[in-house]
């Protein structure tokens, strides 16, 4: 029993053009069929269980090969419209998605460290606004207003009180 722990592990689990069953580790064209009758269990457990983010498609490489082909023959021949994509879309908006991965979660933190800025846009301690003003006094205001704002007035009642006790 292995478990899929990066996006790099899931693409290559599919770059085979036959994929393996974690289960019972044959190999085959398309794995939901079997996975239903061989293992009594949903696509959707089965990613549950081995960490298989739900864009990952359970075909093998030959097989999503040539089902893409054979929709782009059915497209050009006229056989396949778009004419339903509207509903679909409306439909896709609220049908249930599956749970995003651990490592798909890992990684969104990672990016929103790497991507986290605040810290270069507060002024440091002390400092003073191109107004004039205390920056950490501003600071703590914005933070009290933003509190009153929400319907919690506990920061505004104390940053008064602090104004009262440095006056």
């Amino acid at each position: 029993m292995r478990r899929i722990n990066s996006k790099a592990e899931a693409m290559e689990y599919i770059s085979t053009d036959k994929i393996k069953c974690f289960e019972c580790g044959k190999t085959f064209s398309l794995l939901a069929n079997h996975l239903k009758k061989a293992h009594r269990m949903t696509v959707e457990e089965y990613r549950v269980k081995f960490n298989i983010p739900t864009g990952t498609p359970l075909a093998g490489k030959l097989y999503r090969d040539k089902h893409r082909d054979k929709m782009r023959r059915l497209i050009a021949n006229g056989v396949v419209t778009h004419w339903h994509l509207a509903d679909a879309v409306e439909k896709s908006k609220t049908s249930a998605r599956g749970d995003r991965r651990d490592f798909d979660l890992a990684e969104q933190a990672e990016r929103m460290k790497r991507n986290a800025r605040h810290e270069e846009r507060t002024f440091p301690p002390g400092s003073k606004r191109a107004n004039g003003k205390d920056a950490d006094r501003e600071r703590e205001y914005q933070r009290a207003y933003r509190a009153l704002k929400n319907g919690d007035p506990s920061l505004m009642v104390a940053y008064k009180a602090n104004l009262q006790n440095k006056a």
